[in-house]
């Protein structure tokens, strides 16, 4: 959940709250948010919270999670702009590339519109 998404704004920048979230979920295996409410949850979100990045993450990596996490929507970095950040190697926007980014995942597609992993 993100702060627009209480307001009940959609745009594309929700999207990318949301992929950080399933970022952060993926890492840890747990939810982003260390808290069971939605009222808890919403309380935190109008303070400015955002959900906790893992600590074991490398510098890229929560770099890349601190651009999803923007809390001004209008400052948010967009799906194209993530996808050139460092974090994801050998990100092109010309053509799909394959790369190991997980030890449990094979392989991950990473083209101008979408983000595949395979397993």
């Amino acid at each position: 959940m993100s702060l627009e998404s209480i307001a009940g704004e959609v745009s594309g920048a929700l999207d990318i709250w949301s992929l950080g979230c399933i970022v952060v979920q993926m890492i840890m295996g747990r939810l982003p948010w260390d808290t069971c409410g939605r009222d808890e949850l919403k309380d935190k979100l109008l303070r400015g919270k955002s959900p906790n990045i893992p600590e074991n993450m490398s510098k890229l990596g929560k770099s890349f999670l601190k651009e999803c996490f923007v809390i001004d929507l209008n400052k948010r970095w967009n799906a194209s702009k993530l996808l050139c950040h460092r974090y994801l190697p050998h990100a092109s926007l010309r053509s799909p590339t394959k790369f190991t980014m997980f030890s449990t995942a094979k392989s991950i597609t990473v083209s101008k519109y979408f983000i595949t992993i395979w397993f």
